[in-house]
């Protein structure tokens, strides 16, 4: 599974280090941060829900405006 998450709410490396670190603790997740576009490339093992995603972004204090699967 690949998907692009769009991110509000992201401004410096750490915003980058703790979203990459909460959707890496999803089980078979591996997610690459792009600060400057303000996205989160996630490929997984398995199928992950919408609502995994937006959990582990959400309560961070970062808004999740659009999810892309491909």
């Amino acid at each position: 599974m690949r998907a692009t998450v769009h991110i509000d709410g992201m401004h410096c490396m750490n915003c980058k280090n703790s979203v990459t670190r909460s959707l890496q603790k999803l089980n078979g997740v591996s997610a690459k941060v792009d600060l400057k576009d303000n996205v989160a490339y996630i490929t997984a093992t398995r199928e992950v829900s919408d609502e995994e995603i937006t959990f582990a972004i959400d309560r961070l204090d970062f808004k999740v405006t659009s999810i892309d699967r491909e």
